[in-house]
């Protein structure tokens, strides 16, 4: 009877994020929104405070009445720009990353400081690591229980960011970023209250750095009524074209579709028949070098920054997710499973997602394997609707935001 009960008692959230939620068009952003827009769905208070950065920029006014009507949302514009001689000083005279250094701004400290004096929270949920240096001021005007949900562990990031430089300094810088990533997040560990990792994998290897705080893993989910309508792939759709669509502004994402382009592209672009095959690249902000590489590669389509990510994964049965960086989840896996696409990815991207491969998408690591792939693909047409089946079906049963926000829910009731 309490455990009912429970479910009822008002819970007051201060979600704090490093960038807008909206518009979602990255995975943190999604995961997020999505999550704030679930809390909601489950009668939790939720207030959004979030920076908005030249990188990440959002006025007021430019967010849809329908998501203002369910969050709390506030802005606060924070300059976090790379400037080349702070960078340097760092880099010679400091051991905190200059990454993290950043996002500390006495600006958003006065701003999340009335925040919390105007209004009394249960719970402050911090979006990542880069808002850990406002725990002390939390603690000092708040009483509530702060929650941290790293998306990633960001050392782990930087690291393999490192290994797929060929640049001995850019190398170096990474790995020494790296280092002092790793021993900022050893010292956060039980800072916090509560712990909500976005992956079973970074539960555990948040336990093994020292962990002790109550921890439930709540990955990114979605919103199954709001994406588009589809129906499961079958045998006579057209696998000539495959899609690609993530931020190209975000270092794994430009060194996994140069991979793929390098390594891959050159003995996929033709079928078994020497038909051509067409990659179609999307994602915003790329820098100019890639797409002078992109648009100077055959067969390669480049379409920039699209208005909606799910209809131009929805024009694609076939999705890459070349990964060889990164950590947590990748958001746009899950998505586009959701959605029916046939995802083949990495080790790496599949990573955080429980999924099988060959029965809910395709683990990919060599040309050798991408082209087995195809293969199947091509010759045992029953293995297309398969696995669109089963990769809509595994997304909607572990992924949806409405069940993951009452899970968190009750995790925080439980632990008030």
């Amino acid at each position: 009877m309490e455990d009912q009960e429970s479910t009822y008692q008002e819970v007051r959230v201060l979600i704090i994020s490093n960038k807008p939620p909206y518009p979602p068009t990255d995975g943190g952003c999604i995961a997020t929104l999505n999550l704030a827009m679930g809390l909601d769905d489950a009668g939790v208070k939720v207030t959004v405070a979030s920076m908005s950065t030249p990188k990440h920029s959002l006025a007021t006014e430019e967010i849809p009445t329908s998501i203002l009507a369910k969050l709390n949302l506030k802005v606060c514009p924070i300059n976090t720009s790379i400037n080349s001689l702070d960078l340097t000083t760092n880099l010679l005279f400091s051991r905190t990353p200059y990454i993290y250094k950043r996002f500390i701004s006495p600006k958003f400290k006065d701003f999340i400081t009335k925040i919390l004096q105007g209004k009394s929270y249960d719970i402050v949920q911090l979006e990542g690591l880069y808002l850990t240096p406002y725990i002390e001021t939390i603690r000092q005007y708040s009483n509530a229980k702060i929650a941290y949900r790293p998306h990633n562990l960001e050392h782990e990031v930087w690291y393999r960011n490192a290994l797929n430089q060929t640049n001995l300094l850019t190398r170096y810088y990474y790995n020494n970023l790296a280092k002092r990533i790793l021993h900022l997040e050893k010292e956060l560990i039980d800072q916090y209250d509560l712990l909500i990792p976005i992956s079973e994998r970074d539960s555990n290897q948040m336990n093994i750095m020292g962990n002790t705080k109550p921890s439930m893993t709540i990955p990114a989910g979605f919103a199954p009524y709001k994406l588009p309508r589809h129906e499961h792939l079958d045998s006579e759709v057209d696998i000539s074209n495959i899609g690609f669509i993530g931020a190209l502004d975000w270092i794994p994402n430009q060194d996994g579709i140069t991979w793929f382009i390098d390594n891959i592209w050159p003995g996929l672009k033709h079928d078994a028949q020497g038909s051509n095959r067409t990659l179609h690249v999307a994602g915003r902000n790329a820098p100019k070098w890639l797409v002078r590489k992109l648009k100077e590669t055959p067969q390669i389509v480049f379409h920039g920054e699209v208005p909606n990510a799910q209809e131009f994964m929805m024009r694609y049965p076939i999705l890459v997710v070349p990964l060889n960086a990164g950590g947590g989840m990748r958001v746009k896996i899950v998505e586009a499973m959701m959605l029916g696409r046939i995802v083949i990815t990495t080790n790496t991207g599949v990573e955080g997602i429980k999924a099988n491969h060959g029965e809910h998408l395709f683990v990919a690591n060599s040309l050798e394997e991408h082209l087995k792939v195809f293969d199947t693909l091509e010759n045992e047409p029953k293995t297309i609707r398969k696995i669109s089946k089963n990769a809509s079906l595994f997304a909607l049963e572990h992924y949806c935001y409405d069940k993951l926000a009452v899970l968190l829910k009750g995790f925080y009731i439980n632990h008030l």
